[in-house]
């Protein structure tokens, strides 16, 4: 979850690094990896089903750098990120990590636990309090 300022914003993050919405669709994105070669991870990484349509998800891509190449690491301006969302069959070792990298941040952000629902065909949420 990103703060609703930071939302599509290109300074937010370092270079090579950009937040982009998801794109719901029902249909897989068509990628040639010969004309797509210098985006095809961006695309692949964009498109969700349409049912996921209700997460209003924004996703980092990262793109190589001359320095790192691809690196999964990067440092994130404070503020930035406003919520976080456990997986509703996340294992008991990475929630504990996400919890104690949840734990260093100030200001404090929110944390939900995704769950399947009950009642209806769909994951909810629920927000824990650390």
């Amino acid at each position: 979850m990103l703060s609703e300022v930071e939302r599509g914003n290109p300074k937010a993050l370092p270079e090579g690094h950009k937040f982009y919405p998801v794109i719901y669709s029902k249909h897989r994105p068509k990628i040639n990896i010969f004309s797509d070669r210098d985006c095809a991870n961006k695309i692949a990484a964009q498109y969700k089903n349409e049912e996921w349509r209700y997460e209003d998800e924004w996703r980092i891509v990262i793109s190589p750098t001359p320095e790192l190449g691809f690196s999964s690491e990067i440092d994130v301006p404070e503020g930035l990120i406003a919520g976080v969302v456990l997986g509703a069959f996340i294992i008991k070792e990475d929630k504990e990590r996400v919890f104690d990298w949840v734990r260093q941040i100030e200001p404090a952000i929110k944390v939900y636990e995704a769950f399947i629902d009950d009642d209806d065909y769909r994951v909810s949420r629920k927000s824990i309090d650390l």
